[in-house]
């Protein structure tokens, strides 16, 4: 078993960082190394084969009610690393026509699934009118497999290939490059990418000395979209690279990811409304917005009010004495768009 601390140097472009990978599959795969499985009459055996341990289910067998003890819910998972943000990768192998698949954020009653049903006449998959497909399942103990997308991709049968499964800001996405099919749909934002691994249906045991599918090779990723060192799960700011963090105004968010940053640290977004000098939306040379009234009688606003027996009152705008402005302080309107 291995395992890896969060990287502290990756690439300068956005790259995921292998925070867990396994490769030890014994002649037995369950209760080693934290793996078990929910059909607990099924074990998962394992074997070396070029370079590389792989796992597969012992039985062929499929039935059974979701989160029950039975081989509908035959998958064996591992807590690998706590991880939101991240991808689940592998490699699989099938000379069967059932079913395979790969899990993340499996629970005693929750998990999101990739599922391969094979496209022959005897194939069976354990979620309805899916044969020949690759589906995208939500699959809870309550409601049983909500299908999230589906494509018609049959898998390659007697060789290897890639499956990936990855969780970002509440999207779910399961793809293989090998297939070249790509599916995606929603996930609970914070959902935790542990409890990942594999799953069978119907399609377990040993033919002829090969293994009718099996699994290899189970890496998982924390992901970094702005390649700036620090993975999404602990990046301030992570669709713009900032690997210094800063965040000088202490709101959780960093200041690459703030609008606009001035000398004092804040975040200004005033804007001057009127054709004078100043920064606020009257028509005066001041600094504030108010309305005061000024040593000539005149309302601080640029507009001369005439008083009861007076007529020499300037009757325009900043004209004389009469259109002095009284400077009697700032109002520095702030707004930050977290």
């Amino acid at each position: 078993m291995t395992l890896l601390l969060l990287a502290l140097v990756a690439p300068a472009e956005a790259s995921p960082q292998l925070v867990w990978s396994y490769d030890a599959f014994g002649d037995y795969v369950a209760p080693a190394d934290g793996w078990a499985g929910t059909y607990t009459a099924d074990r998962w055996g394992g074997f070396d084969y070029g370079g590389h341990t792989w796992a597969y289910p012992l039985t062929d067998e499929g039935s059974g009610g979701w989160f029950e003890n039975a081989s509908i819910s035959n998958w064996m998972t591992n807590p690998a690393v706590p991880v939101r943000d991240g991808e689940f990768t592998w490699d699989a192998y099938i000379t069967d026509d059932d079913g395979i698949g790969g899990v993340i954020g499996q629970g005693p009653d929750e998990a999101w699934m990739v599922l391969l049903c094979g496209a022959g006449r005897s194939s069976s998959c354990p979620v309805p009118n899916h044969v020949g497909d690759v589906v995208l399942l939500h699959i809870t103990a309550t409601r049983g497999a909500e299908e999230l997308d589906f494509v018609h991709a049959p898998y390659p049968t007697g060789e290897v290939f890639d499956v990936h499964m990855s969780s970002n800001d509440g999207v779910l996405r399961a793809w293989s490059d090998a297939s070249g099919w790509d599916l995606s749909g929603p996930i609970t934002d914070g959902t935790m990418m542990s409890n990942v691994g594999f799953y069978a249906y119907n399609c377990g045991g040993i033919t002829n000395n090969y293994a009718n599918c099996a699994f290899t090779q189970p890496l998982l990723y924390a992901l970094d979209d702005d390649g700036d060192d620090i993975v999404d799960d602990h990046d301030n700011c992570e669709a713009t690279p900032n690997p210094d963090q800063a965040d000088r105004d202490g709101d959780g968010i960093g200041d690459a990811c703030d609008d606009s940053t001035d000398t004092g640290g804040d975040a200004d977004t005033d804007t001057d409304t009127d054709a004078d000098t100043d920064a606020d939306s009257d028509a005066d040379t001041d600094t504030d917005a108010d309305a005061d009234v000024d040593s000539t009688g005149n309302l601080d606003t640029g507009t001369a009010i005439k008083t009861a027996g007076s007529c020499s009152c300037a009757s325009g705008p900043e004209s004389g004495v009469a259109g002095m402005f009284v400077a009697v302080g700032a109002v520095l309107l702030g707004r930050r768009r977290r």
